[in-house]
């Protein structure tokens, strides 16, 4: 097996003993090295394969400082604005904007929780927003029911 190349895997044992993932992604403010930490060297290697292949899946964002709304921003002009219909884009966009970013917005993208967006889907519940699969199948079948 020969030397592996700038920026692949390495995983090696600090001084205080705790093993060291370290991997390297490239952002839209450059290339950053990430490390993951672990007990063993086989944690370390397990985890360091999840992180990579979450990299290699586009799984990677920068999220020290980006808010969840920064997020939104640059998920919809590059992940989704070429890989949908032209109005489906326009829906997600609106939606965000509407709904998602003035209620959630603000927050950090590391500090946002599941308990953030259950609460966040409780108040358009109890706002009188209905949920988006009841919607369409009761305005069918209210629609398209037979009457006796």
């Amino acid at each position: 097996m020969g030397k592996r190349g700038n920026g692949e895997r390495s995983v090696y044992q600090r001084k205080d003993g705790r093993w060291v993932g370290q991997y390297l992604v490239y952002l839209p403010s450059g290339p950053k090295y990430r490390y993951i930490y672990a007990k063993t060297r086989k944690a370390a290697t397990e985890k360091l394969t999840r992180a990579m292949a979450d990299r290699n899946g586009g799984i990677v964002f920068d999220d020290e400082n980006m808010t969840v709304s920064d997020f939104l921003d640059v998920w919809i002009s590059d992940c989704v604005k070429d890989t949908i219909r032209v109005s489906s884009f326009e829906r997600y966009k609106s939606i965000v904007e509407l709904h998602i970013s003035p209620a959630l917005g603000r927050l950090r993208l590391k500090a946002l929780t599941p308990a953030h967006v259950q609460g966040f889907y409780r108040g358009r519940l109890d706002s009188g927003l209905s949920p988006p699969r009841c919607t369409k199948s009761t305005s069918y079948s209210t629609r398209h029911s037979r009457k006796p």
